[in-house]
C-alpha cells in the first residue's frame, strides 16, 4: 500500500463535489493516486462534457467506468481508514 491522499487533498475533493464537479473530484483523486492514465481519460470526458453542456449517457457510463478503476485502485493501494474516507469523499 504505497499511496496515499492528504488531509488537503481530500478537502479539494469533497469541494469539487460540493459544486456538483464529480468528473473533476474523479480526475483530482486519480492525479493524487499517481494513476496518470486515469486522470487523462477523465481530464477527456470533463472537457466533452463542457463543450456540450451537459453529460450525456455515454459520457456518463464511461465516467462510471472509470470511476469503478479508480476506486479498485484505491481499495488496493490505500489502507482501509483511507480508501473508506476517499469512498466518502465522493
Amino acid at each position: 500500500m504505497d499511496a496515499a491522499i492528504n488531509e488537503e487533498s481530500l478537502k479539494e475533493i469533497i469541494e469539487l463535489r460540493e459544486v456538483n464537479d464529480h468528473g473533476g473530484a474523479y480526475q483530482f483523486a486519480a492525479e493524487m493516486l499517481g494513476c496518470t492514465e486515469l486522470a487523462t481519460r477523465f481530464e477527456r470526458i470533463n472537457k466533452r462534457q463542457l463543450e456540450l453542456g451537459h453529460l450525456p449517457v455515454d459520457l456518463y457510463e464511461q465516467r462510471h467506468r472509470l470511476y469503478q478503476e479508480l476506486m479498485a485502485f484505491a481499495r488496493s493501494n490505500l489502507s482501509v481508514a483511507m480508501y473508506d474516507r476517499l469512498y466518502s469523499a465522493f
